[in-house]
């Protein structure tokens, strides 16, 4: 009888793949995000590509957990409603992309979407990054696409012309994510524009 209540013991103490609870900590999550657009219905992983490993407490890869990505806090930001990639799903509800992670906890993600102009602009992180509903960080978010029409063309750098001469560490046009506006962020649009993979936006948005 001791033998079978020490073998059940141990048995509820081991963990279970899907059962294990993610830790925040051990967790590995992007410094910031990137909405990009397409091209001929591919969207961009040069620029876009980013991982995020889910881990739990005993700092072991949790697998087939479901991540998401919600934006629904980042102003402006309008994320399509077709990602685009076979294990990568839009959520509209909550203005979020999901992935379930594999057998090394990670998921790879590409977010399309793009900006609103007349939206209020942000600054900070403002994107939550969840692993089955535990929330493992805030990031800040910009968008290439900053118009959301006809991917990256002369509106888009009209907006973050207008954005820079502000002086303000405006969110969505800060593309290298170190919390101000300046070179290496246009250098980083002009990059991504002349790689000529964001030539259609990633329209239609979800509502």
């Amino acid at each position: 009888m001791r033998r079978l209540s020490g073998a059940l013991l141990l048995a509820a103490l081991s963990p279970v793949p899907g059962l294990a609870i993610t830790s925040p900590a051990n967790s590995t999550i992007p410094h910031h995000i990137v909405l990009v657009a397409i091209d001929q219905g591919q969207p961009d992983a040069a620029v876009g590509e980013f991982v995020i490993v889910a881990r739990d407490f005993a700092n072991v890869p949790d697998e087939d957990k479901l991540i998401e990505v919600r934006f629904q806090n980042c102003s402006g930001a309008r994320v399509a409603a077709d990602q685009l990639q076979a294990s990568v799903t839009s959520k509209c509800a909550t203005h979020g992309i999901t992935a379930i992670t594999g057998l090394d906890g990670s998921v790879h993600m590409i977010a399309v979407g793009g900006g609103d102009p007349h939206a209020p602009h942000g600054a900070g992180p403002c994107a939550g990054i969840y692993s089955d509903g535990v929330l493992l960080g805030l990031v800040p978010v910009a968008y290439l696409d900053l118009d959301g029409s006809e991917g990256l063309g002369a509106g888009d750098l009209s907006v973050w012309l207008s954005d820079f001469v502000t002086g303000e560490p405006i969110g969505r046009s800060d593309f290298d994510g170190d919390g101000s506006l300046g070179a290496l962020d246009l250098s980083f649009w002009l990059t991504a524009w002349s790689g000529g993979r964001q030539t259609k936006s990633g329209a239609p948005y979800c509502p």
